[in-house]
């Protein structure tokens, strides 16, 4: 090794391992783990209601992380982030993009959880070409026809550039081609 070569750190694929860092931006210091190989498109993921840094569960992680870059972060006014925890999905969304962009991303994918998928819809919404890919688990839209901005509809209409066909009671009709079938 040449004396004049950087030392390369290992690439940390455990979240147990990963260590926390801080950005301020906004006035608000946001609490982060960041694994994985860097370069590339994120995952950023999104927490459910009152969560922090320690409630993401390693083995959901750890696997993503062995080829992706990973980010977590503490919401707003939760855990090690400063401020007040934000009273509208909206304001979390703002508080999210203030976060990402402070991080000098153009571009990610986000993984999601119970409210941390609302708040990655309202974040969609805002910012549709923020946004490469998006996962929800355990969550449901805002809100649904005649409440809040529609709901699932809004967000497919945002995200897709047009309609997928609705049901009446809001559920979007996505079937999966299977092989040997004609896309529609």
């Amino acid at each position: 090794m040449n004396a004049h070569e950087p030392v390369k750190e290992p690439v940390v694929t455990s979240y147990a391992e990963a260590p926390s860092h801080q950005i301020s931006a906004g006035g608000v210091t946001y609490a982060y783990r960041e694994l994985g190989p860097q370069g590339g498109i994120p995952v950023i993921f999104f927490v459910h209601l009152a969560a922090t840094l320690d409630n993401w569960d390693p083995r959901i992680i750890d696997p993503i992380a062995k080829n992706r870059h990973v980010i977590t972060f503490d919401n707003q006014g939760v855990g090690a982030s400063t401020g007040q925890v934000p009273d509208s999905i909206e304001a979390m969304a703002d508080d999210a993009y203030t976060f990402i962009k402070a991080l000098g991303f153009e571009k990610i994918d986000i993984f999601s959880f119970s409210l941390g998928g609302m708040v990655a819809q309202a974040l969609v919404v805002k910012h549709p070409d923020l946004v490469r890919k998006l996962v929800l688990t355990g969550t449901g839209p805002k809100g649904r026809q005649g409440h809040g901005q529609g709901g699932r509809d809004h967000l497919l209409r945002h995200t897709s550039g047009h309609p997928y066909p609705v049901r009446p009671e809001g559920i979007p009709v996505l079937q999966p081609r299977h092989r040997g079938q004609a896309s529609r």
